[in-house]
């Protein structure tokens, strides 16, 4: 019996090193974004990520890929 409960316990703990950890993550959220949403709450809920690992933003389509200005001079002539 006690080997069981040895091999058991040693089960567990392996089990717990072989969890990955996401304490380091950073998830950015965009709220002006219905897709950035979505996939935010999805990931937060699969990783059990806390609310101090979520930072929102809110920027503009426009605003994330640059403006037309930035654009233009980064485009070759």
């Amino acid at each position: 019996m006690k080997k069981i409960v040895f091999g058991l316990m040693l089960m567990a703990v392996g089990l717990t090193y072989a969890m990955p950890s996401y304490d380091d993550v950073l998830l950015v959220v965009n709220d002006l974004s219905p897709q950035s949403l979505e996939i935010g709450a999805y990931f937060k809920a699969a990783r059990n990520l806390p609310d101090v690992n979520v930072c929102h933003i809110s920027v503009t389509d426009l605003q994330a890929t640059g403006s037309e200005a930035g654009n233009m001079a980064l485009s070759p002539t």
